[in-house]
């Protein structure tokens, strides 16, 4: 957290930010940094189309430079938000572990009782930070590769290329088995 201090015998203020006292001068500096570092690290990500549509390429933080947020906020004096922002990120991650959507529907359902939904969270809670998977998220990782490769090979089918159409079929059958 910053905090303002009035510093006796000196007319401007000096922050306390990281366990260390620095000049709204080196304030503001660390925060230009910290706004370059995250515009570098941005990396471009696409979205997975419905049929007929066509993807979208939008930047994002990447993983490995997303605490750089977490220190702007606190440069800023935001901390607060930031933390608002990861508490309703993880809320909708706990309801949707709390709910059910049916193959046909778009929105989800409240199908369970109170101590299923207890059960439900526990067992959420239990495997964040994991490297396990609900089957759900499994199947939508696996039909979004499927229909990567598949466009691809109907392009290696259409340019007559045997030795990339065995590829890719080869890559379909292992994200099958997954």
């Amino acid at each position: 957290m910053i905090k303002g201090v009035d510093f006796a015998g000196r007319f401007d203020i000096v922050w306390i930010a990281f366990g260390r006292i620095m000049t709204a001068k080196e304030i503001n500096q660390e925060i230009d940094d910290t706004v370059a570092s995250i515009c570098d690290a941005a990396v471009f990500v696409s979205t997975t189309p419905k049929a007929g549509a066509t993807a979208i390429e939008y930047l994002i933080v990447p993983d490995d430079a997303i605490e750089l947020v977490g220190t702007l906020a606190t440069l800023r004096g935001k901390a607060d938000d930031y933390t608002g922002r990861i508490v309703k990120a993880y809320a909708t991650l706990a309801k949707t572990a709390q709910t059910t959507q049916d193959k046909s529907e778009t929105s989800r359902k409240d199908t369970l009782d109170k101590d299923a939904k207890r059960k439900a969270f526990n067992t959420w809670v239990s495997k964040l930070f994991t490297v396990q998977e609900s089957e759900a998220s499994q199947n939508k990782k696996a039909m979004a590769d499927i229909k990567t490769l598949w466009k691809e090979l109907k392009v290696a089918q259409k340019n007559e290329d045997t030795a990339r159409c065995e590829e890719l079929n080869a890559e379909i059958a292992e994200v099958m088995e997954r």
